[in-house]
């Protein structure tokens, strides 16, 4: 865990309202404290679960939150480009597993990740 880490997790929060009962939910679990790694996966596995869903305003919101998380990889050092690589794109399923339509969302360094990572 690092400031880095912490402080995108806390954006992420502060952006995304809607998000929130994730963080209350890990805050309990952690008896308040915030691991950004296990967050970071929540995260991925309630994107995938929206885009289940197949609605549009859900797809919408995922989509913001994955614009948000490009434009962190792309501007806010290794340490949050580490945390979304292997917290959040490693945990996406890999072509034609249920929820692998995410990859089709993510911008074009988190697709280069996704690449990388095979």
């Amino acid at each position: 865990m690092s400031a880095s880490t912490v402080a995108l997790v806390g954006a992420l929060f502060y952006r995304f309202k809607a998000l929130r009962p994730l963080l209350q939910e890990h805050l309990e679990d952690q008896d308040g404290g915030v691991l950004p790694h296990l967050l970071m996966a929540d995260i991925e596995r309630w994107a995938e679960a929206e885009i289940a869903k197949g609605d549009g305003d859900a797809r919408t919101f995922v989509q913001e939150v994955l614009d948000f998380l490009e434009d962190a990889y792309a501007t806010q050092g290794a340490e949050v480009e580490e945390l979304i690589a292997v917290s959040f794109l490693e945990h996406i399923p890999r072509p034609g597993e249920p929820g692998s339509q995410l990859r089709a969302l993510v911008g074009p360094r988190l697709a280069g990740e996704l690449r990388r990572l095979g």
